[in-house]
C-alpha cells in the first residue's frame, strides 16, 4: 500500500458517515445489467450485474482504492484511456506497458490526437 498525500480522509474508515447519508441517493438513481463491464475500485473485479454495482459505489467512499489490481485486469487491452482531468495515471501506465496505446483525454481538443493514434495503430497492426 502506498500512502498519498491528500486534502482528506477520502476512501478510508472515516468517511463510513458520508457512505451512509450517500447510499440512499444511489438507490433513487435506475442502474441496469451491463454488457461491457465496470471494474471495482473495492475488489478489483468485473462487475455485470446493477445490485452489485451500487453496492460497491457505496462501498468506495470509505475502502481503499484497489487502483493497481483494478488496471492489472485491463493488461490484455490494445487501448487504455484515462478520462479527466490530469494524466498522471495514464503515465505510470505508459510505464508499466510502454508498447500500448495509453492516453489522457481531458476536453474536446484531445479527441483528434485519440482519432489519430488510433488509425495509426491500425494501419500499424494491418502492417501498412
Amino acid at each position: 500500500s502506498i500512502q498519498l498525500n491528500v486534502s482528506g480522509a477520502f476512501h478510508s474508515r472515516l468517511m463510513e458517515d458520508a457512505e451512509k447519508r450517500f447510499a440512499p441517493f444511489l438507490f433513487k438513481a435506475d442502474f441496469f445489467d451491463l454488457d461491457v463491464p465496470v471494474i471495482s475500485n473495492v475488489n478489483a473485479r468485473r462487475m455485470y450485474d446493477a445490485e452489485e454495482i451500487v453496492e460497491e459505489m457505496k462501498h468506495q467512499i470509505s475502502s481503499p482504492v484497489q487502483w493497481w489490481e483494478s488496471m492489472e485486469d485491463m493488461e490484455f487491452c490494445d487501448l487504455i484511456l484515462q478520462v479527466g482531468p490530469g494524466e498522471v495515471y495514464a503515465k505510470m501506465l505508459k510505464r508499466q506497458w510502454p508498447n500500448k496505446l495509453i492516453m489522457s483525454v481531458s476536453s474536446p481538443k484531445d479527441l483528434p490526437e485519440l482519432e489519430e493514434k488510433i488509425v495509426q495503430a491500425r494501419k500499424d497492426s494491418l502492417g501498412r
